[in-house]
């Protein structure tokens, strides 16, 4: 029997040794490519080798979690060598996965430019290519390897025989003694592969804190990033739908950059006489049909939108890139759409290169600000305004509490009159021009009961009641603030688009109605009032705020800027169904077979065309990091 103690050194010496693993990785990333790395100082990279040893802990406790849980067993039939003999076996094959993988990272890196991730679905499901593509290219080094794990592999058995010699298990080794030393080890390892104590789990997001894409691929190792991008939809899709000859035909008709470079490739022209301060303000499920003003449904709960509405350029028929906020949130700050198999802005999309909006502000001398209602973690957007570029960024616990709410805890996504007090406030404090983008909470179920000089409606009687009373006074919010910014120096040179990050949830049974949200343009002094009725979507907001701030800068985006003339479209995401509207018609798509249409033949051909090369050029520019220069 093995004792308690040298059953922990040899646990131990296998964290360490993944661990040491993954320096040495690490270390040949620098050396093999020291020009990309050549931007950061000698401080810049011992920063990010400190930082990473929570990412590598990480991964070596994710690896060891299960033989560790199996080595430690509060039973004395665990302390068997043989059963030992076992468990260090299936350690040394892990590590040697992991090693065999990092060497594979490394080489995927000259490539990309990124650690390997998203794509590792997709090559999961073409094995047989992989190990075509490894005996063709790097035949010699991968029997080089396997030689090296050969040898490795004996010399590990001989060192493992004589450490797991039979001894006495010591008499203090009693069973409550080994199931609190398993507990421990338990929650241990829970802890460390969790990254911490936080609410969420630490994510590759997390890797950008210091504020430069070569910092976070130090930081990171590709094991981190294969298990935290790894998504199974992956191997149910191909996004291979045109040939080579035949995709730069249809990327040619559909005016875009390139098939082979950077297809969302784009440039303004056409731009304000002078740029203006940007406020976007994305209102929690606001779906078109509960504004009276657009639909005439008469709810009677948005009389500050309704008023809007005759004061601003309207888009009636302007579409949410998906059912979720992270879609309109990705959409809206980056201008790509969320893809089946790929990872979303919070969990892997910051290994690809990508136009990011706080960025590109503030390179027009832009200050910039990012707030929502809920707390600062949610939705990842405390790292996610750092990724894109946003210099303040404020959450639920940072909002004094104004009004007298019958239950102030009972807003679990925070309170919008707060948040857009505080924002106005802000703007009064920061430099103009300024781009502050918004994400309101108070909407979102469970709805919480407002104030009641703010309840159009009997609260807690039904759930759309509930609902209409968030809305009326989240509607009063925004009239509060548009108010006081009116007395500020500011207003008169600054647009405010008022869209939602998507429908409610359940209203609309056909694909438009499911993603059917308001887009107000509202700034009196340069806006005129109009009534525009050209298909329009989320994606289309990015290069829209870009016109509004003058930039001619160079950026990628799957959609355009709404004040230029362009092909109306729109895609839509649910789950494994894509969607696409233009002005004369409409279709789902499983990226396999079309499900329904609406409209000529020739237009609805026409569309899933544009939708599948879209679909086809954005997963290839993405997968081959190359989205944006």
């Amino acid at each position: 029997m093995i004792s308690l103690r040298r059953r922990l050194l040899l646990l131990g010496g296998g964290v360490m040794l993944s661990w040491g693993m993954l320096l040495l990785a690490r270390l040949a990333l620098l050396t093999l490519y020291s020009s990309y790395f050549s931007s950061l100082g000698w401080l810049e990279k011992s920063s990010a080798f400190f930082y990473a040893l929570r990412f590598d802990f990480s991964v070596a406790a994710t690896l060891f979690f299960i033989p560790a849980l199996l080595m430690f067993l509060p039973f004395r039939w665990a302390a068997n060598p043989r059963w030992l003999k076992f468990l260090a076996y299936l350690v040394f094959l892990l590590l040697a996965l992991s090693s065999f993988f990092l060497i594979a990272d490394l080489i995927y890196f000259d490539y990309v430019q990124r650690h390997i991730g998203p794509e590792l679905a997709m090559l999961a499901s073409d094995w047989l290519f992989v190990l075509q593509v490894a005996q063709a290219e790097f035949l010699l080094p991968s029997l080089l390897f396997l030689s090296f794990l050969l040898l490795a592999f004996f010399y590990f058995q001989r060192c493992l025989n004589r450490y797991l010699q039979k001894e006495g298990l010591r008499q203090s080794e009693t069973y409550p003694r080994l199931g609190l030393v398993f507990v421990g080890l338990f929650l241990g390892f829970l802890l460390i592969a969790r990254g911490g104590t936080q609410s969420k789990p630490v994510q590759i997001i997390q890797a950008y804190a210091l504020g430069s894409e070569q910092q976070a691929n130090l930081i990171l190792n590709g094991l981190f990033t294969a298990i935290h991008s790894y998504n199974r939809s992956a191997s149910a899709v191909n996004y291979h739908f045109f040939e080579q000859d035949k995709k730069q035909q249809l990327a040619k008709r559909y005016g875009l950059y390139s098939a082979e470079q950077t297809p969302f490739r784009q440039q303004l022209i056409d731009l304000e006489a002078k740029p203006l301060n940007v406020v976007l303000i994305l209102v929690e499920s606001l779906s078109y049909q509960y504004v009276d003003a657009l639909a005439g449904q008469g709810y009677g709960v948005t009389p500050v939108l309704d008023r809007l509405v005759s004061e601003s350029r309207v888009y009636d028929r302007f579409y949410a890139a998906g059912q979720r906020s992270f879609y309109g949130i990705q959409a809206a700050l980056t201008g790509i759409p969320i893809m089946r198999g790929l990872p979303y802005l919070g969990t892997g999309l910051e290994l690809s290169r990508f136009s990011k909006l706080g960025v590109l502000a503030k390179q027009e001398g832009y200050s910039t600000l990012l707030l929502q209602s809920s707390k600062r973690h949610s939705l990842r957007l405390d790292q996610i305004a750092k990724t894109t570029g946003f210099d303040e960024y404020y959450g639920l616990e940072d909002y004094p509490i104004l009004l007298d709410y019958p239950a102030v805890g009972a807003a679990s996504f925070g309170w919008d009159h707060e948040t857009l007090q505080f924002l106005e406030w802000r703007l009064q404090r920061i430099s103009a021009p300024f781009l502050a983008f918004l994400f309101t909470g108070t909407m979102h179920n469970p709805y919480p009961e407002p104030p009641k000089m703010l309840q159009k409606y009997p609260h807690g009687v039904n759930h759309q009641h509930d609902f209409l009373n968030t809305l009326y006074y989240t509607d009063w919010a925004v009239g509060q603030f548009l108010a006081q910014a009116k007395q500020q120096p500011w207003f008169d040179d600054t647009v405010f688009l008022i869209s939602a990050d998507h429908t409610k949830g359940g209203d609309g049974n056909d694909l438009l109605g499911k993603f059917h949200v308001p887009l107000l343009m509202y700034s009196p002094k340069h806006i005129q009032p109009e009534r525009i009725h050209r298909v329009a979507s989320q994606l289309d907001l990015l290069p829209t705020m870009l016109h509004y701030m003058g930039s001619r800068r160079p950026f990628s985006a799957l959609g355009h800027a709404l004040q230029e003339q362009h092909q109306p479209f729109a895609m839509l995401t649910s789950n494994v169904v894509v969607g696409a509207v233009n002005d004369s018609a409409s279709l789902t798509h499983t990226l396999k077979n079309r499900l329904q249409e609406k409209g000529e033949k020739k237009e609805v051909e026409r569309l899933e065309q544009q939708l599948l090369l879209y679909n086809q050029l954005s997963y290839e520019a993405l997968q081959a990091n190359r989205w944006a220069d």
